[in-house]
């Protein structure tokens, strides 16, 4: 497994729909309090921030130990505000301003390098500073390309965003004022991650 590939399991809900969250445990009112339930999207929708349940790390851990067995998350870690406009015609945009960073635990035969120290992210969006022999703990840090637009579909609970360089679908529901697109768990269907935004 490259150190792009590890990078991006770590980093997995990053993605989402742009914001996404790793262990804040100082989310925005009413975040993890909302299940999912649709509703009417378009308009521009402030980012108050995320915060993600226990289960987060949990399933995280789960899928880098699939890909690679000894690899593991202590720590991830994600600030975001901006915006994201979602216009009638299926089409959004989005400024985001992220910033993540992260600990994650590595064996070396994952990774692709010759040491601990070389390895580096292949990503312009990230980076990686490893330290150790056999096993690698790895600082990972970045702040991704905020501006974005492409187009959007809904399905029952489910938002599908078709960006420039990805597509990502999340369960939301917009309610009191507010949209929360979710993460849930592969393994048991629960909310694990909330991402909180206020309409304009």
């Amino acid at each position: 497994m490259t150190a792009r590939a590890m990078a991006v399991a770590f980093a997995a809900l990053v993605a989402g729909c742009g914001p996404s969250s790793g262990s804040n445990k100082n989310g925005p009112a009413g975040c993890l309090q909302a299940q999912p339930c649709g509703g009417d999207v378009v308009g521009t929708w402030n980012l108050l921030g995320a915060c993600t349940s226990p289960a987060f790390l949990t399933e995280l851990n789960s899928q880098l130990q699939t890909a690679c067995p000894g690899a593991s998350v202590s720590a991830f870690n994600i600030d975001i505000s901006g915006t994201v406009t979602y216009n009638a015609d299926l089409t959004y945009s989005s400024n985001v301003h992220e910033t993540f960073t992260g600990t994650e635990t590595i064996p070396l035969s994952c990774l692709g390098f010759a040491s601990c120290a070389a390895v580096v992210s292949d990503s312009p969006d990230s980076t990686l500073t490893c330290t150790g022999t056999t096993t690698c703990t790895c600082q990972i840090g970045g702040s991704p390309a905020g501006n974005e637009s492409g187009t959007y579909s809904l399905s029952g609970t489910n938002l599908t965003m078709v960006g420039p360089d990805d597509t990502t679908t999340n369960t939301y529901c917009v309610q009191n004022g507010q949209l929360h697109l979710m993460e849930t768990s592969e393994t048991s269907g629960a909310v694990i991650g909330d991402f909180v935004a206020q309409k304009q």
